[in-house]
């Protein structure tokens, strides 16, 4: 999987998850435009997708070793202000359950389109964690998507 293969998905990915949460998601870099309700000074928590660096693969066919792969992608939760943490992992949540939901006839609930490429599979690899600085607080976790 190329660089811009793994840029593709990641933008498939944050796309996907703005859409199924109704929070922001930046793809490899913070949204431009976190959310802020109106009246309120508090924004509501948003989230950053990229790339792991080392974490694609490729394994297609013989003949075209491209076609197919893997890449490890990670969700970054951010939360700020007094329920910083909780705003994160509440995203957090939201986040994994929207990347792994599977609906009643087995696929896929939320799909990620990457064109002319097909995400077939989707694992959780790592609750990465979390970190704190100041009142800014961000939760890690990272998955690993088989691309066909």
């Amino acid at each position: 999987m190329t660089a811009l293969a793994t840029a593709r998905i990641c933008t498939a990915v944050a796309e996907m998850l703005t859409a199924v949460t109704g929070d922001v998601f930046g793809d490899g870099d913070a949204p431009a435009t976190p959310t802020q309700p109106a009246g309120s000074t508090t924004l509501r928590p948003w989230g950053v997708v990229d790339g792991v660096p080392g974490g694609a693969r490729d394994d297609g066919d013989v003949a075209d070793p491209a076609s197919g792969g893997t890449v490890v992608i990670q969700v970054t939760c951010v939360g700020q202000g007094v329920h910083a943490r909780k705003q994160a992992a509440w995203l957090s949540d939201r986040a994994h359950q929207a990347i792994l939901a599977v609906s009643a006839s087995g696929g896929w609930l939320n799909p990620i389109p990457v064109a002319p490429t097909v995400v077939v599979g989707r694992f959780h690899l790592d609750d990465g964690g979390s970190d704190r600085e100041g009142d800014v607080v961000n939760v890690y976790e990272q998955y690993r998507l088989v691309v066909a």
